[in-house]
């Protein structure tokens, strides 16, 4: 099941390996402005696959998930995804991407469809 840490407790150096998977001029991903606005936003953080990072936000006591960093091919997503619902389900919540507009939600439904 998915376990989300404080963010104190990323590893810098892994998860900027996993960044240089990541075809993105965002900066919200960038490793200081994550830090930066943690406070503000009470974010926290899941691994999977000990190379891709989830990042949850909290806004308006609604947890906010980011679109996954470091994916190395399209199965890894709908695993991710999958384990997003769970965890959400027995919270009581919905999964809500954000930036998920930025890669293209006619992709993003083909993969969670099995039709990409």
């Amino acid at each position: 099941m998915t376990e989300f840490s404080p963010i104190e407790t990323l590893n810098r150096e892994q998860y900027n390996k996993a960044l240089l998977h990541y075809q993105s001029a965002l900066c919200e991903y960038c490793y200081g402005n994550i830090f930066a606005w943690s406070s503000y936003y009470q974010t926290e953080y899941a691994a999977f696959f000990d190379s891709v990072y989830v990042f949850q936000y909290h806004i308006e006591n609604k947890a906010y998930f980011s679109f996954p960093i470091g994916l190395q091919n399209d199965g890894q997503f709908k695993e991710i995804i999958q384990e997003l619902f769970l965890w959400c389900n027995g919270k009581n919540q919905s999964v809500q991407l954000i930036f998920l507009s930025f890669f293209g939600n006619g992709k993003v439904k083909g993969i969670l469809s099995g039709t990409v």
